[in-house]
C-alpha cells in the first residue's frame, strides 16, 4: 500500500481553523497520483481542524482511469494512516471519480457528514479523542487532533494514468 499525499500533509501545513463557533471555511487540496497506484492505495488529500465539523466535501479527478476499472471511497484515515475509519465515509465507493477527465464527486453519504468533533488530545499517542473536561482543559492550546481525508483506491484502475485529485472540503467551528 502506498500513499500519496498533498503539500498540506506531507509539509504538516497547519489546517484552516476558525475561531468563532459556526464560521465556515472552504480549503483545497490537490494530489498527483502517478501511474504506479494499485488497490489499496491512500491518496491523502487534506485535514479537517479539531473542533470543526464538515458540512460538504467535493472531490475532483482527473482521469486517473482510462479503461473502466476504478473504484474508490473517501473518509477518516485511521490513526496508523494504514485505511479508512469505518463509518466516516464521506463518499461511497464511487464507479465514477477519475474514470473520465474532470469528474466531481459530492459527499453522498451522512455518517461522514455527522462526524462527532474532536475535542482533546490522548496523551499516550498523541492523537484526537474525546475525553474527560479534565483533560481537555490541560491540553489547551495544542494542536493536535486534527483527521485526516483520503480517497482509498479499492478498486484497481484498468488502464492507470498519471492525475490529479482535488478535495473541496467545507467546514465549520463547532
Amino acid at each position: 500500500m502506498a500513499q500519496f499525499l498533498s503539500n498540506q500533509i506531507a509539509y504538516k501545513m497547519p489546517c484552516l481553523s476558525n475561531a468563532e463557533k459556526g464560521e465556515m471555511t472552504v480549503d483545497r487540496n490537490t494530489v498527483t497520483v502517478p501511474v504506479s497506484h494499485v488497490a489499496g492505495d491512500l491518496v491523502i488529500l487534506g485535514k479537517l481542524p479539531n473542533g470543526h465539523e464538515i458540512v460538504d466535501a467535493m472531490v475532483i479527478s482527473d482521469q486517473i482511469d482510462s479503461g473502466a476499472g476504478l473504484v474508490t471511497t473517501v473518509g477518516v484515515v485511521n490513526d496508523a494512516g494504514t485505511d479508512l475509519v469505518a463509518n466516516t465515509t464521506l463518499i461511497a465507493s464511487s464507479t465514477t471519480l477519475g474514470r473520465t477527465a474532470g469528474t466531481v464527486n459530492r459527499a453522498d453519504t451522512a455518517t461522514g457528514l455527522s462526524l462527532a468533533a474532536l475535542t482533546a488530545v490522548n496523551t499516550a499517542s498523541d492523537v484526537g479523542t474525546v475525553e474527560s473536561a479534565a483533560t481537555a482543559t490541560s491540553l489547551l492550546g495544542r494542536r493536535n487532533g486534527d483527521r485526516a481525508i483520503a480517497l482509498k483506491i479499492t478498486t484497481a484502475a484498468a488502464t492507470k494514468v498519471q492525475g490529479n485529485i482535488t478535495l473541496v472540503l467545507s467546514y465549520r467551528a463547532i
